[in-house]
C-alpha cells in the first residue's frame, strides 16, 4: 500500500540496492503445494483472526502516508452471499461517498496484526473488485510483525489496482486501462535509510494486463514464499501469470532483505484516493460509489517444505526473574536472541561500531561517536514486544557501562504504543550507582523511576540511550554492556526479615537511611560505633523495611540468636 516512491528522486533500481543481482531460474519441478496451515472462508467474521482497523490514520500518519481520502469504517466491513455463487460467502469492503469526521468518503479494511503471523509458505487470496474508474486502490498485502518502523519491517504487496494512467506509461503499459492492470511489490529498507521497492525496475517489473477487465470478476492472487525468494502470481481462469521476471531473492544474512525472513500479518483494504491512483481531492474521484470488494478466502499452505502459521490472542506472556536484554555470563531466566526475536538499531547512522572489549562474555556494544550529525542514538528493541509488567513495583534495569566522565547520556525505555520514557546521566555525577571517572562502571536504575505512561505490557526497547545535550566537537568512544532486567527479589532487595541485629559494615563508605515501614519493633536505637552503624532490636519484630537505601552495592550482616550470620548483597 506505501507507493509514495513514485517519484524519480526516490526510485531505486534493485540492481543498485541488493548489489549484485543475479536470478537464478526458479526449479519449480520438484516443489509443490502442500498441507493448509490456515484457511478464512470468510462464512463469518472471525475476531479471532481479523481485527476492523478504523480511522483515518490521524494524528500520527494522516491519509496512511499515501494522501488516502477515506475513513475506515467498522460498518463498512461486512459478510455476504457472493453473487452467482449460492450458499459460499464473502467478506465485503465498502467504499460509499458520506462523510465521517473531516473526510468525503468512507471504506473498510481489516488485518490480522497480533492474531495470525505467517512466515513462508503458498499464500493467496481469491477476490473481486469494483470497477476502479477512477480512484479506488484494492490491495491485499502484508506487514512485517516485527516491532519496529516501516520499512525494516518490510512490505509485500500481494496484489494492487487502481494504478494511475502516469504509472501505468512508466511501466511501459500504455494501452492497459485501469481496470484490466495488476501489480505487485515489495519494499525494504536500504543502506543510509529510507525505502526500496522491486516495482520501480522496470525491467524487472511485469505487471499483468488481462485481455478482459479484472473488475467484478474473481480471480486469485498468490506468493510463493520460501526462506531464499518470494514469487508473485497471479492466477486468471486457471493460468497462471508471474508478476515479475524472475523472483525477489532475499536473505536472512542481508540487511536489505532480511525482514522478509521473519513472520508477517496480513491486511485486505479499499481505499479511496492517494498516491496510487493519483487522485488526491475528493472532487478528483470518479468512480461510481458505494462500490464492493469481495474476497472469497485467504489461504496459507506448505510451499516446498516450508510454511508456518502462528495464532494469538494477542496477549504476551509476562517475563519473570531475570530477564537478559544484552548478556553473556548472567544467568537468566529469558533473553533476547538477537536476530530472532530482537535487533540492535543504530539510529540514522549516528554511530560508527568501535572495538573496545566487553567485561563480561565475548560480547559488547562498542560505539565511537560521530560529531557532525549532531547526535546519537542506539537501543536494543523486541520485534514481537515483551510483557515487563512484573518488574513495574520492584524491578532494576542493571548494566555495564564505559563512556567519558565529561559526556551527559540517557538511558531509554519504548512501548509499542508511542510512549517514551528517558532518564538523564548529567555528566561527572554519580547517579544510580554509576560513578562518573571514565572506567567501566555498573548502574542500577529502579523501573518505578521510568514514566507511568509506558505500558509495560507490551514493551519494544527495553534499552535506548542518547546523548543528553549537544555533542562534544570531539568524537569519543564508549561501550556497555550485561544489561539485564531483574526483579528486586532476584538482582537485590529492599525489604528483608531480620532474626535480631543488623549490621551495616563500613557506613563512611556506604551509607544507610532507615524510613516508612518498622512492623512490631520495640527499643529500636540506632548506635554509632567505629566501623559499623548498627540497629539493636529486642527479639519480637516482624520485619524492617528500608525505603530509603542509597544507589549501591551493600554486605548486611544478619546475626541469629544461635549465633548463625548471613551476608548477602543488596543491590538498588
Amino acid at each position: 500500500m506505501y507507493q509514495f516512491l513514485s517519484s524519480k528522486n526516490f526510485r531505486i533500481r534493485l540492481q543498485f540496492v541488493l548489489g549484485v543481482f543475479i536470478f537464478i531460474s526458479a526449479a519449480i519441478v520438484h516443489a509443490q503445494i502442500g498441507e493448509v496451515l490456515w484457511e478464512e472462508q470468510f462464512d463469518s467474521f472471525n475476531e479471532t483472526f481479523w481485527t476492523k482497523d478504523i480511522g483515518d490514520g490521524c494524528p500520527a500518519l494522516c491519509g496512511f502516508g499515501n494522501q488516502e481520502l477515506q475513513s475506515y469504517e467498522a460498518n463498512n466491513v461486512y459478510i455476504g452471499e457472493i453473487a452467482g455463487e449460492p450458499g459460499n460467502n464473502g467478506l465485503i469492503l465498502e467504499a460509499k461517498s458520506e462523510n465521517s469526521g473531516t473526510r468525503a468518503f468512507t471504506s473498510g479494511k481489516i488485518t490480522t496484526d497480533n492474531k495470525v503471523a505467517i512466515k513462508y509458505g503458498a499464500v493467496e487470496v481469491r477476490m473481486s473488485v469494483p470497477n476502479l474508474s477512477q480512484g479506488l486502490w484494492p490491495a491485499a498485502w502484508m506487514l512485517g510483525t516485527a516491532n519496529i518502523t516501516w520499512p525494516d519491517r518490510g512490505e509485500i504487496d500481494m496484489m494492487e489496482m487502481g494504478f494511475s494512467e502516469a504509472i501505468r506509461d512508466e511501466q511501459q503499459e500504455p494501452e492497459s486501462t485501469v481496470n484490466n492492470y495488476v501489480g505487485a511489490n515489495a519494499f525494504f529498507p536500504i543502506p543510509g535509510g529510507g525505502p526500496g521497492d522491486i516495482a520501480n525496475d522496470v525491467n524487472y517489473n511485469k505487471p499483468y494486463v488481462a485481455a478482459i477487465p479484472l473488475n467484478d470478476r474473481f480471480v486469485i492472487y498468490r506468493i510463493y514464499w520460501e526462506p531464499t525468494q518470494i514469487r508473485f502470481t497471479v492466477i486468471d481462469n486457471a493460468v497462471e501469470y508471474d508478476l515479475y521476471e524472475a523472483p525477489f531473492p532475499i536473505d536472512a544474512n542481508n540487511s536489505v532483505t532480511a525482514p522478509f525472513t521473519k513472520p508477517f500479518f496480513m491486511l485486505l483494504n479499499l481505499a479511496v484516493g492517494g498516491t496510487l491512483p493519483g487522485t488526491f481531492t475528493n472532487e478528483s474521484v470518479t468512480a461510481n460509489l458505494p462500490a464492493k470488494m469481495m474476497v472469497d478466502y485467504v489461504r496459507v499452505s506448505k510451499w516446498n517444505g516450508f510454511g508456518s502459521v502462528e495464532v494469538s490472542d494477542g496477549t504476551i506472556a509476562a517475563e519473570t526473574g531475570i530477564f537478559g536484554v544484552f548478556t553473556d555470563t548472567t544467568v537468566t531466566n529469558n533473553e533476547f536472541n538477537l536476530g530472532v526475536d530482537s535487533d540492535i538499531f543504530v539510529f540514522e547512522e549516528t554511530l560508527i561500531a568501535s572495538n573496545e572489549p566487553p567485561i563480561e562474555g565475548s560480547n559488547v556494544l562498542s560505539y565511537t561517536t560521530v560529531p557532525s550529525k549532531g547526535w546519537f542514538g542506539a537501543g536494543i528493541t523486541s520485534l514481537f514486544g515483551k510483557n515487563m509488567t512484573n518488574f513495574t513495583e520492584n524491578g532494576l534495569l542493571k548494566f555495564k557501562i564505559k563512556i567519558p566522565s565529561d559526556v551527559s547520556f540517557f538511558i531509554g525505555v519504548n512501548d509499542n504504543f508511542t510512549n517514551a520514557s528517558e532518564i538523564v546521566f548529567p555528566a561527572g555525577e554519580t547517579k544510580y550507582g554509576l560513578v562518573r571517572n571514565g572506567e567501566w562502571g555498573e548502574a542500577v536504575i529502579p523501573i518505578s523511576e521510568f514514566s507511568n505512561v509506558i505500558a509495560f505490557q507490551d514493551m519494544s526497547y527495553l534499552f535506548r540511550i542518547g546523548n543528553s545535550g549537544n555533542l562534544p566537537t570531539s568524537s569519543y568512544e564508549f561501550a556497555i554492556d550485561d544489561i539485564v532486567w531483574g526483579e528486586n527479589n532476584v538482582l537485590g532487595t529492599q525489604t528483608t526479615v531480620f532474626p535480631k541485629i543488623m549490621i551495616i559494615p563500613n557506613p563512611a563508605k556506604h551509607t544507610l537511611t532507615v524510613s516508612g515501614e518498622i512492623t512490631n519493633l520495640q527499643n529500636a536505637t540506632i548506635t554509632n560505633i567505629t566501623g559499623k552503624q548498627v540497629i539493636e532490636v529486642s527479639t519480637n519484630f516482624e520485619r524492617i523495611r528500608i525505603d530509603n537505601l542509597q544507589p549501591g552495592i551493600y554486605f548486611i550482616t544478619l546475626r541469629t540468636n544461635n549465633g548463625r550470620i548471613t551476608r548477602k548483597f543488596v543491590k538498588y
